[in-house]
């Protein structure tokens, strides 16, 4: 991957950016899905009512990774208009 980002490191950045990108629509709609099961009020069961520090923990989770690649993607985005100055649209 270092070759191909020193042969063309303006594609490669914009290859990682919108695949980033991509992966927290994927992550946010994820998270849309499944957190409105996890955070019921009504007790299905008593197996399913043990679970619920683990799907806080996997929650908590979740907003971290999703912070971390939204911290990502805006490096990324900020180190490409420095390299790539006047050529954002292109």
């Amino acid at each position: 991957m270092n070759n191909f980002y020193n042969e063309d490191s303006k594609l490669f950045s914009k290859i990682i950016i919108h695949s980033l990108t991509f992966l927290i629509v994927i992550d946010i709609m994820w998270m849309i899905f499944t957190f409105s099961l996890w955070s019921h009020s009504k007790s299905i069961d008593l197996f399913w009512d043990n679970l619920q520090g683990i799907h806080s923990f996997g929650k908590l989770l979740s907003f971290l990774e999703l912070g971390m690649k939204v911290l990502i993607v805006t490096y990324l985005v900020l180190n490409y208009r420095n390299k790539n100055q006047g050529q954002i649209g292109k």
